[in-house]
Protein backbone atom coordinates (compact mmCIF):
# COMPACT_ATOMS: atom_id res chain seq x y z
CA UNK A 1 0.00 0.00 0.00
CA UNK A 2 2.66 2.35 0.83
CA UNK A 3 4.55 1.63 -2.37
CA UNK A 4 1.40 2.41 -4.49
CA UNK A 5 0.64 5.53 -2.64
CA UNK A 6 3.76 7.04 -3.28
CA UNK A 7 3.13 6.99 -6.88
CA UNK A 8 0.34 9.09 -7.23
CA UNK A 9 1.67 12.50 -6.71
CA UNK A 10 3.73 11.87 -10.13
CA UNK A 11 0.73 10.10 -11.72
CA UNK A 12 -0.76 11.70 -14.71
CA UNK A 13 -3.49 8.53 -15.15
CA UNK A 14 -4.17 5.26 -13.99
CA UNK A 15 -4.19 2.42 -16.85
CA UNK A 16 -5.27 -1.01 -15.91
CA UNK A 17 -4.28 -3.44 -17.88
CA UNK A 18 -6.75 -6.34 -15.86
CA UNK A 19 -8.97 -8.07 -18.20
CA UNK A 20 -11.19 -8.30 -15.05
CA UNK A 21 -11.77 -7.41 -11.38
CA UNK A 22 -14.25 -6.26 -9.27
CA UNK A 23 -14.07 -2.77 -7.98
CA UNK A 24 -10.48 -2.12 -7.25
CA UNK A 25 -9.19 -0.17 -4.61
CA UNK A 26 -6.35 1.76 -6.45
CA UNK A 27 -9.17 2.94 -8.60
CA UNK A 28 -10.32 5.08 -5.31
CA UNK A 29 -6.77 6.01 -4.94
CA UNK A 30 -6.89 7.86 -8.11
CA UNK A 31 -10.04 9.10 -8.11
CA UNK A 32 -9.68 10.95 -4.88
CA UNK A 33 -6.88 12.45 -6.29
CA UNK A 34 -8.36 12.86 -9.70
CA UNK A 35 -6.04 11.05 -11.46
CA UNK A 36 -8.24 9.65 -14.36
CA UNK A 37 -8.32 6.07 -15.18
CA UNK A 38 -8.16 3.97 -17.87
CA UNK A 39 -9.53 0.42 -18.61
CA UNK A 40 -10.90 -2.49 -20.18
CA UNK A 41 -13.97 -2.99 -17.25
CA UNK A 42 -16.42 -0.56 -16.40
CA UNK A 43 -16.93 -0.33 -11.97
CA UNK A 44 -20.19 0.91 -12.85
CA UNK A 45 -19.13 4.51 -10.99
CA UNK A 46 -21.37 7.02 -12.33
CA UNK A 47 -21.10 10.99 -11.68
CA UNK A 48 -23.78 13.74 -13.09
CA UNK A 49 -25.31 10.59 -15.33
CA UNK A 50 -21.12 10.26 -16.82
CA UNK A 51 -18.87 7.11 -16.28
CA UNK A 52 -15.89 7.92 -14.40
CA UNK A 53 -12.74 6.59 -16.31
CA UNK A 54 -12.23 5.43 -19.65
CA UNK A 55 -13.43 1.70 -20.59
CA UNK A 56 -11.93 0.68 -23.48
CA UNK A 57 -12.33 -2.53 -25.66
CA UNK A 58 -8.93 -3.22 -26.74
CA UNK A 59 -5.02 -2.11 -26.68
CA UNK A 60 -5.33 -0.10 -29.63
CA UNK A 61 -8.32 2.15 -28.06
CA UNK A 62 -6.57 2.33 -24.52
CA UNK A 63 -3.26 3.32 -26.77
CA UNK A 64 -5.87 5.85 -28.02
CA UNK A 65 -7.32 6.78 -24.90
CA UNK A 66 -3.96 7.54 -23.11
CA UNK A 67 -2.48 9.55 -26.12
CA UNK A 68 -5.92 11.41 -26.07
CA UNK A 69 -5.99 12.36 -22.15
CA UNK A 70 -2.28 12.99 -21.83
CA UNK A 71 -2.15 15.40 -25.42
CA UNK A 72 -5.46 17.61 -24.81
CA UNK A 73 -5.37 19.22 -21.35
CA UNK A 74 -8.92 20.40 -21.74
CA UNK A 75 -9.47 16.01 -21.82
CA UNK A 76 -7.48 15.57 -18.68
CA UNK A 77 -8.55 18.53 -16.74
CA UNK A 78 -12.40 17.32 -16.92
CA UNK A 79 -11.45 13.41 -16.69
CA UNK A 80 -9.60 15.13 -13.70
CA UNK A 81 -12.62 17.11 -12.17
CA UNK A 82 -15.38 14.56 -12.87
CA UNK A 83 -12.95 11.38 -11.06
CA UNK A 84 -12.40 14.08 -7.76
CA UNK A 85 -15.75 15.21 -7.83
CA UNK A 86 -16.83 11.29 -7.91
CA UNK A 87 -14.84 10.22 -5.00
CA UNK A 88 -15.80 13.36 -2.95
CA UNK A 89 -19.63 12.71 -3.30
CA UNK A 90 -19.60 8.79 -2.88
CA UNK A 91 -16.21 7.55 -1.25
CA UNK A 92 -14.78 9.92 0.75
CA UNK A 93 -14.13 9.94 4.94
CA UNK A 94 -17.64 12.50 5.04
CA UNK A 95 -19.43 10.56 2.98
CA UNK A 96 -18.65 7.49 4.15
CA UNK A 97 -19.33 8.28 7.93
CA UNK A 98 -22.55 9.60 7.09
CA UNK A 99 -23.43 6.36 5.82
CA UNK A 100 -22.31 4.00 8.61
CA UNK A 101 -23.92 6.42 10.94
CA UNK A 102 -27.03 6.10 9.23
CA UNK A 103 -26.79 1.97 9.72
CA UNK A 104 -26.17 2.42 13.23
CA UNK A 105 -28.36 4.47 14.22
CA UNK A 106 -31.20 2.71 12.75
CA UNK A 107 -29.90 -0.22 14.84
CA UNK A 108 -29.22 1.60 17.88
CA UNK A 109 -32.27 3.56 18.20
CA UNK A 110 -34.63 0.92 18.84
CA UNK A 111 -32.57 -0.50 21.28
CA UNK A 112 -33.02 2.58 23.03
CA UNK A 113 -36.37 2.42 22.68
CA UNK A 114 -36.82 -1.06 24.17
CA UNK A 115 -34.53 0.07 27.06
CA UNK A 116 -36.30 0.47 30.34
CA UNK A 117 -36.33 3.81 31.85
Amino acid sequence: LKEVERRFPDAALLVSTSAFEGFPNVFLQAWSRGVPTISFFDVHARHAGKPVGVVVADLNDMAQAVERLLSQPPAWAEASTHARQYFESTHSVERVTDAYMGVLNRFVQPQLAASPA
